[in-house]
């Protein structure tokens, strides 16, 4: 934890360790070096991609492209860095089983909500192993599409909210 303190305003890294103290998740959040040490451990495929490496759920969200489209994606990759394209995967996968635990979820549905992500991932990446380049790079996720297909009325209430922000 030390190292990944380098660089930081020093009267602030209190700050981040007793948020980090908070839950397992807060935690995860912000030890993305300790899994990386962690993992560079572990077998893998050998294919190095430019990974997030900060791959957690709290890192994805909506926001207005230049075009005033919303999209959802990744959006913090202040730590991004050549590594497995495995690590990214993981890492999200323990995010959404600590962030289940967070909010009183089952383990069941924690592990329903994990294998629902991966086979989302392994879909996709299908998906993309047929499509060219300059279709992958324009791809997205449409919030307004998303907002469609929610069943939760107070989420889809909040996110028409937020769509109609980011487009004015």
């Amino acid at each position: 934890m030390k190292r990944s303190s380098k660089g930081r305003i020093p009267e602030l890294v209190p700050i981040r360790y007793g948020r980090m103290m908070k839950t397992p998740f807060s935690f995860y959040r912000g030890a993305a070096l300790n899994m990386a040490a962690d993992l560079a451990h572990t077998p893998n495929a050998g294919i190095t991609v430019q990974a997030c490496g900060d791959c957690h759920l709290m890192n994805f969200g909506a926001f207005a492209t230049p075009e005033r489209r919303v999209i959802f994606d990744i959006n913090d990759l202040d730590e991004t860095l050549p590594a497995p394209w495995e690590w990214d995967v993981k890492r999200l996968a323990a995010s959404f089983v600590l962030a289940c635990r967070d909010n009183s979820f089952s383990e069941a549905q924690a592990r329903d909500s994990v294998l629902s992500m991966v086979r989302s991932y392994r879909e996709h990446m299908l998906e993309y192993a047929e499509m060219p380049a300059l279709e992958i790079w324009y791809d997205s996720i449409d919030v307004e599409k998303v907002t469609k297909i929610t069943r939760d009325e107070e989420a889809k209430k909040r996110m028409k909210k937020r769509l109609a922000k980011a487009q004015a």
